[in-house]
């Protein structure tokens, strides 16, 4: 088609749309308002019904401007009172944190002081409870016979009784044998049974 057919074309449909539109607004009296026609319009008898449904618009709008304010406070009240709450979570579980470590720490201490407790009552019992027979046997020395005493719970320090050996120079004096010992006795008289009186302290 040419530009000429096509504009003419273009034309005559702006010309029928505009007498359609002019037909169905004058002669019919047909308007895009629901219940309003164009001789009512003209007539001024729709006036007041026009009136009274813009305030109705104004009115709603007003209320919803309203609502939604009201609404926005509430939110604003909302996020407050989160976040307060959000603060007080964050304080109770660092104090929870705070309490569990000073338990964990009591509980550490107390687990210390009960070992420590056992370890001196079994030391304890070691000391007193030791009674009964002492065998020195062939080939032993004093440094191991003293060693043995203490294991055993005769004597406290193996080196306080081998410094005693030493001093009165009784390692060629124990006699291999069994002994009747037992914790309460002193170091000296530990001396005198093994070396079978041969060693005398008073």
């Amino acid at each position: 088609m040419k530009k000429e057919n096509l504009r003419s074309l273009g034309v005559g449909l702006l010309i029928a749309s505009l007498i359609t539109a002019a037909y169905a607004t004058f002669v019919q009296g047909h308007v895009p308002i629901e219940g309003v026609t164009l001789p009512s319009i003209l007539n001024g008898q729709e006036t007041s019904q026009l009136k009274e449904m813009v305030e109705e618009s104004e009115s709603s709008l007003d209320k919803l401007t309203s609502d939604n304010e009201e609404l926005n406070r509430q939110l604003e009240k909302l996020t407050a009172d989160n976040e307060s709450l959000t603060e007080r979570v964050a304080n109770q579980r660092e104090s929870i944190e705070y309490l569990e470590s000073l338990r964990d720490e009591d509980t550490e201490d107390q687990d210390e002081s009960v070992d420590l407790n056992s370890e001196a009552e079994r030391e304890d019992n070691n000391q007193s409870s030791a009674e009964g027979a002492f065998v020195v046997s062939e080939g032993e020395n004093a440094s191991q016979i003293a060693q043995r005493l203490e294991t055993e719970g005769y004597i406290s320090s193996a080196q306080e009784f081998q410094n005693l050996i030493e001093q009165w120079q009784l390692s060629s004096l124990i006699q291999t044998g069994e002994y009747q010992l037992n914790s309460d006795m002193t170091i000296h008289e530990i001396a005198s049974q093994l070396t079978n009186g041969a060693y005398y302290y008073q």
